[in-house]
Order: structure tokens, then sequence, then C-alpha cells
């Protein structure tokens, strides 16, 4: 930790580039640490200021909002931006030295790194892997785009210490550091509102790789057609494992007859596939059992250990959720499904669905291929919300007649409709397959709401 906190010493100024959860996580250190520092913040959002009251502003501290809030980037000595901040090739040419927590924190804990990226399944994987190391008595640390900044722990964690990292394409943007172990679940295309392109996306992503060496380990899908188209633009230096479905790999692990196998030069281990029962249901969650699984051989796991842990993992809030049985029906919370994909997993996952809840955010993802699977489904009844459930709509009504097709202003009218339309004995899945943001803060909120409402008498 030393050593890291020296890292900071020869800038006499710094730069937080946007305020959000790790804005302030990395003000908390700096402050901590460097009490006279001259610290900026950032921020296109005016209200930061009001809302950070506890901070006064004076000659070490100054805020810079609204529209020209990154005007004065070219004052500081050092500028430590925050996922998701998009900056043009003008302000990058302005910036003295630019970073951010995953490229720092990447460098100086790079050995002590698990790093875990992929469109979809990326927390569900993170989580898994802390888990099992944590019930075999290991210090373990979850990390990360799944909510905690990297640098809230760096107080607290030892040389033995581990770090689960869940890495989003913003956090892999710019970075010239990699984990010790980098796994790639998946590529699809997703955050078009702020990448030029997929390829673009999905070079982000494939930055986990990058900066690997030959001490290192990648762990990447062998059946996903993107990540081996790309895989041409990289030279591993790292020891590559694979994972499959579809196919026996020489190192990693792969499915068959029911189990997963996890292969080596000279031996293969099978591992049961319903060691985690209900909690990961669907194809989607065999690749990260798969990715786990490889990832903790990898730290010196034996069959065993692994095995009893991976009984006692239970899912993720709003990822494939059972949210209960109501008027007959049961409920299923998807909310953090905001692409076609992965709503076509959960309908894979789920029996019997019979109604459920498409829509929200328009980012101008494609429909085609998800109205054409939607239509191959036995669902009776399609519920629309937001400008994507607007589309979605008008898509799949080309493809198919004598369903029903209700529209839905809020989350109320939405699941009422879903009690009044769904069989008894049959299932209500909430997938919308877009984001959330056009009424909600997060899919966290809007799953919360679906539950709600799932659960409030009519």
């Amino acid at each position: 930790m030393e050593e890291f906190i020296k890292y900071f010493a020869p800038y006499n100024s710094i730069l937080l580039l946007g305020f959000g959860r790790e804005g302030k996580s990395s003000y908390r250190l700096l402050r901590k640490h460097f009490p006279l520092k001259k610290i900026g913040i950032a921020d296109r959002n005016e209200s930061i200021k009001n809302e950070n009251i506890h901070l006064s502003a004076g000659e070490n501290l100054k805020f810079h909002t609204g529209p020209g809030y990154l005007e004065q980037i070219h004052t500081y000595d050092m500028v430590l931006k925050s996922p998701g901040v998009k900056l043009s090739r003008r302000h990058m040419q302005r910036i003295k030295h630019l970073s951010s927590q995953t490229d720092l924190f990447l460098n100086f804990y790079h050995k002590q790194c698990i790093g875990v990226t992929g469109t979809k399944g990326k927390s569900t994987t993170a989580s898994l892997i802390a888990h099992i190391l944590k019930e075999n008595g290991r210090d373990v640390f979850l990390v990360g785009n799944i909510g905690v900044p990297p640098f809230d722990f760096i107080e607290k964690a030892g040389n033995k210490s581990t770090f689960v990292f869940e890495l989003s394409s913003h956090q892999l943007l710019d970075v010239k550091h990699a984990p010790h172990i980098a796994i790639l679940l998946n590529l699809y295309d997703e955050h078009l509102d702020f990448y030029d392109s997929p390829e673009d996306y999905f070079r982000a992503k494939l930055n986990i790789f990058h900066y690997q060496d030959r001490h290192d380990f990648s762990i990447l899908n062998r059946d996903d057609h993107r990540i081996q188209q790309f895989l041409k633009e990289i030279h591993f230096f790292s020891t590559k494992l694979e994972i499959s479905a579809k196919m026996k790999v020489e190192k990693g692990c792969y499915a068959r007859k029911g189990k997963i196998v996890l292969a080596s030069k000279h031996t293969a281990t099978a591992f049961p596939t319903n060691a985690t029962g209900k909690n990961l249901p669907g194809q989607h969650n065999l690749y990260n059992l798969m990715a786990a699984v490889a990832a903790c051989s990898l730290c010196g796991l034996e069959k065993e250990m692994i095995s009893s842990a991976l009984h006692t993992f239970k899912g993720l809030p709003h990822r494939l959720e059972y949210a209960g049985e109501f008027e007959g029906i049961h409920f299923y919370n998807d909310s953090i499904a905001t692409i076609p994909e992965a709503t076509m997993a959960a309908l894979k996952a789920i029996p019997n669905v019979d109604s459920i809840l498409l829509g929200g955010f328009d980012r101008g993802l494609d429909y085609e291929g998800l109205s054409e699977f939607l239509a191959g489904t036995s669902i009776s009844s399609f519920i629309f919300m937001g400008p994507a459930g607007k589309r979605i709509r008008s898509i799949l009504g080309n493809k198919i007649d004598g369903r029903l097709f209700f529209d839905a202003s809020n989350m109320i009218d939405a699941v009422r409709c879903a009690k009044s339309n769904t069989r008894k004995g049959f299932a209500c899945l909430l997938s919308p397959a877009a984001a959330s943001y056009d009424s909600y803060k997060s899919f966290e909120d809007r799953g919360l709401d679906f539950m709600k409402e799932a659960e409030r008498s009519s």
C-alpha cells in the first residue's frame, strides 16, 4: 500500500473527472493521505456541489461543473477519470497525465487480480469466483463494476489478498495494465450510445488481455464467434485456457454428459453441472460456471474444494430471480437483461413463460433476431414498455398474429396486465432486452419495482 500512495506524491494537482461512486472513493483516499494537495472535481452535473456540501471548496478543492466542466482539464498535473466519461481527442491532447482507478489498481496489484469481463454474465461469474475462494478460507475482495471501487479496499487488503475485479468496457477502455487471470465470457452489441461502433466496444473489452505477460493466464469463450474473430488481433503472451459447451478443449473447461470437465495437459477432472441447483439455470450460466471453475483451479483449489463451494452459492438479484408465486402465477425478475441475447437466454432457462414484459430505453439495438425468437415461442401475452417496447412491438407485429399485445405506461399497469392475462400455473417474465433509464435510475430499481407490484394484491 505504501508504494501505491507514494505514486500520487509527485503530482501537485489532481483532477477527479466524474464524481460518482468511484470519484468519491478516489477523493476519500487522496484527501486522507494528502490533506493539502490541490484536488479538482469535474462533473457535468451542476448539482454535485449541493449534494456534497460537506466538501468545502477553497484553496485545496475546486469544483468544475456544468457544460464547461472540462475547460480547466489542462491545468492539472494528473487526471483520474471515472468510467463512462467520454473524452474527445481534443481534450485527450490537453491532458498532462491520464489514469483511472482501474489502471492504477491493476498496475500495483496485478498479481492479486482476477479480472472478469464480457457483455453478460460478468457479475455472476465474479461473484461465484469470490464465493468459492472465500468458502475455502481465502482473503477475497469483490470489486469494480459490481459496485465497489477498488480504492475502498487498499487499506484493508494484505499481500495475500485476492481481488476479483468485475471490469466493464468503460473501465478497460484506456488501461495499460492487466489482471493476472483475465476472463472474457462473451461479446454482444451493447453501449452503442457511447462507442462509435460495435467494433470499438469489442476492442475495449479485449484490452483485458493486451498487457498480460507469460506469467499470466487468460480464460475465454471458445464458442463465441466474435471473440474468435477478434482474437486474430491479439498476440497472446499469457497461458490461454478455453471454455466450451460445444467441443472438447485441450486446456480449460468443457461440457460433457451433464458434467463440466476441467482439462489440462495430463489430467481431466469432472464436476457436476447441477452443483448450484436452481440458482444458476440456463445454458449461459454453464459458461459462467466453467469460467469460475477454471479460474479457481488456477488459484490452487482442488476439485472437492470447488465442488463444495458451488453447492452453497446463491444467484444474484435481478438475474433470473424467482420473485414468487402470486395469484397462481410464477413471477421471474430478469431486469439485468438489457440486450436481446440476454432475454433469449432467459426464455431458454425458464420453463412455461406465458407472458413477458419487454422494453425500456431505446439505444438502437437490433431487435430482429429477438423478434424471430419470440415468434417461435408459446408466449401468449406480450407487454411493451417505453420507446424500445414500441419498436419491438412494431417488429414483432409483422411476424406473428393471434397473440395478445399490450402497451403499459408504467410497471403498475404492466404487472396488472400480466396478472389478468397469464394462465394460472405459468410464468410471467420481466426480461426487457433494453436499458432502464427512460424510467428508472438502474435495472435494480426496475427489478425491485416489478417484484413489489407482483407481490401487491390486486
